[in-house]
This record gives structure tokens, C-alpha cells and sequence, in this order.
């Protein structure tokens, strides 16, 4: 046990170490909160070690050392969130507004976005997700790093995006535009006022098939998303990847009406879409591929593939189908099953304390 106590003492001061450079950088306020956080682990580990101590030499019964223990956890939990996540109510720190009620009753399932000349003048990570909208921009804590290099400049300005002229903003789907700047041009005024917003005729569906697909490189498939003329409709795909494709699509025959894709479900981890495509063809979804993403066609799970840079393709059979996608992570498996072995470990010594035999400190039942 002092030989823990010793190791979690170690930690907190290691911790000094590696934390030294972002002291040094960001001042005594940062080393008096690291302080009293190594402060609060050494005192809690402490804590915890004395308490599973005095339970091994019996000098605490089974009730006091659970309801000890479960003061801790509060203490612990208490003392993290009570200053992390104070109570707000979502409408004060993200007020509705006329743009955002227009595009909720406007967007849909296509994507939006905001040009800006500075970053007080744009719409932040997050925001359109507390409404539902769909924003190139991501989550602010969890970006993919395709996603992200696709839409952000070399410098990674987060407030400068593809310039309105750029093809790239069709590719990605961008019907709707909020920005000061006056556009002229593919773009029309959909809705004036402080903030205006622009739509855009040419933006391709955020979910689309096709039957073309061409073998290109990352930097071969990026270059033509950014730079006139467009692909069209087509899906980009690494070579191996793309004859992996083509090897799948074989039923051909002349098309008696163009493919659709409509949305049935829009979830932000499943989605599920109807597909009519009169050809054996690859359906486009402009959503981040990302490991732990999985796809049925009729309920049969089928691959997903990275097309077009940084979305999701999946081949599907001519006629019509039901496809979905849902974010099934083989961590989040693994994380229940440890979690549930764990808490049948905790259920299993409950049972156990609770059967077992009071003794006396001097050895006499």
C-alpha cells in the first residue's frame, strides 16, 4: 500500500515536469491550477489507498468501507464538474435567431456554412449543431483530419474557408451561404438583412450515386474538388480502392430515369437513406469517413469506402434499397464489455462481503 501511495506521489510530482513548458508559457495562473489539481490527486489516492488498507486489515466492516468509498467517488466527481459544467440553459448560450430559424426551415439535409472577413464575424464550431444544421465547419473538439485539411487553408486559419467562387464549396454540398460579403454570380440572395444568406443552385446533394468512378490520389483527388472544371458527380478513389469498386458494379443497361438518394433518417451517429438507381452504382454520402462507421444495403452490412478525399461511398445494386449507416465503433464494444465484466465484479463482491463472517480485531467471532 506505501508502496502505491509512493507511486501516486511520484506521478504528481512527474507530472511538474511535464507540465513545465505550458507553465512556462501561460504564466503562474496556470501553475497554481496545476498545483492544486496534483494537490487534489495525491490527497484522493491517498485517501483511497488508507481506505483499501484499513478493509484488508479488517478494521472496517463491508457498509462502511462501501459508503466510504462511495464519499470519495462523490468528492472526486463533485469537485471535477461542479466548476467544469455549470447549468446554463442551452437558449442563453446559444440564442435563436433569424438566420438560424431560416435555415432550419430551410436547409434541410444540405450543408451550410459562413464566409467571414474575422472570427467575430462567423459562425462558430458548434453552433449549427444545436440546431440541427449541417455545417462544414465540424465539431470543434473532434475534427477529422481529412475533413478538416479539405476545407481549411495551409495556415489552418479556422475563420478563412474555401473563398465563395471555389468549386470545392459544390462538392461539399454547400447550398447555403451566411456572409456580409456581397456575391454576385452562381450565388443568389436567398434571405437579406444583417446577415445575409446566399444559395447556391450548382451545390451537389449531400447524398448522390453514380456509376463513374475514377482512380486518383489524394493530392490528384483534391486538386480536381478545388480547382475548375469540377469532376461532376463522380466517386475518387484510390487506385486499389477504385478497382475494388469497379469490380463490384456489373449490372449495365441504359438508364430510364437518373438515380435518387433521399434521406429517411439524419442522425448525427446513424443515418438511413432510400436509394433508386437504375444501374449498379456508388452512393456519395459528403459525411466524414471515419473508422467505426458501418453500412447495410437491405440490412446486409456491405464496405464503406473513402471516396472523393474524405467521404463515404458505398456500392449499391440496381433497383431499389434501403441503406444505412451507423457509427458502431469496435472501442465502444469493447468499453461495454469491460464496463459490464467490471460491474459484475463489483455486484459479485457486494454479494460476497455481504456473506461473509464478521471477525473481531482480536481474532474471535
Amino acid at each position: 500500500v506505501w508502496g502505491l501511495a509512493g507511486g501516486a506521489a511520484g506521478l504528481a510530482l512527474a507530472s511538474r515536469f511535464v507540465f513545465a513548458p505550458a507553465a512556462a508559457q501561460m504564466g503562474p495562473d496556470f501553475a497554481h491550477y496545476w498545483r492544486v489539481q496534483a494537490a487534489a490527486f495525491a490527497g484522493l489516492a491517498t485517501a483511497s489507498l488508507a481506505l483499501i488498507h484499513a478493509r484488508a486489515r479488517l478494521r472496517l466492516g463491508p457498509s462502511a468501507f462501501a459508503a466510504t468509498a462511495v464519499a470519495l467517488l462523490v468528492a472526486d466527481l463533485f469537485g471535477f464538474g461542479m466548476g467544469f459544467n455549470p447549468f446554463v440553459e442551452a437558449r442563453m448560450a446559444y440564442p435563436e435567431t433569424g438566420t438560424t430559424r431560416w435555415l432550419e426551415e430551410h436547409a434541410g439535409h444540405a450543408r451550410v456554412t459562413s464566409l467571414a472577413s474575422d472570427s467575430l464575424d462567423w459562425m462558430a464550431h458548434n453552433s449549427a449543431m444545436i440546431f440541427g444544421l449541417r455545417d462544414i465547419h465540424g465539431s470543434d473538439s473532434l475534427r477529422v483530419r481529412r475533413s478538416f485539411d479539405l476545407v481549411s487553408p495551409p495556415d489552418g486559419d479556422q475563420a478563412h474557408y474555401p473563398p465563395a467562387d471555389s468549386p470545392l464549396l459544390d462538392a461539399l454540398g454547400v447550398k447555403y451561404l451566411v456572409t456580409r460579403e456581397e456575391l454576385s454570380g452562381r450565388w443568389r440572395l436567398a434571405r437579406p438583412g444583417a446577415s445575409p444568406i446566399y444559395e447556391n443552385p450548382r451545390a451537389w446533394p449531400r447524398a448522390w450515386v453514380t456509376e463513374r468512378v475514377l482512380a486518383a490520389g489524394d493530392e490528384r483527388a483534391r486538386a480536381m474538388l478545388e480547382q475548375p472544371p469540377s469532376p461532376g458527380r463522380t466517386a475518387l478513389a484510390e487506385p486499389g480502392t477504385a478497382r475494388e469498386i469497379t469490380t463490384r458494379l456489373k449490372r449495365r443497361r441504359p438508364a430510364s430515369e437518373p438515380p435518387r438518394a433521399e434521406f429517411v433518417r439524419d442522425g448525427r451517429d446513424a443515418i438511413a437513406l432510400r436509394v433508386r438507381t437504375p444501374d449498379d452504382g456508388v452512393l456519395v454520402v459528403s459525411d466524414s469517413y471515419y473508422p467505426g462507421w458501418k453500412a447495410w444495403v437491405d440490412g446486409k452490412e456491405t464496405p464503406i469506402y473513402r471516396v472523393n478525399y474524405a467521404f463515404r461511398g458505398v456500392v449499391v445494386p440496381a433497383g431499389e434499397h434501403r441503406v444505412e449507416m451507423r457509427y458502431e465503433p469496435a472501442t465502444y464494444r469493447v468499453g461495454l464489455f469491460v464496463s459490464l465484466l467490471a460491474l459484475a465484479g463489483i455486484l459479485g463482491w457486494i454479494v460476497g462481503a455481504r456473506a461473509e463472517p464478521q471477525v473481531n480485531v482480536d481474532g474471535r467471532g
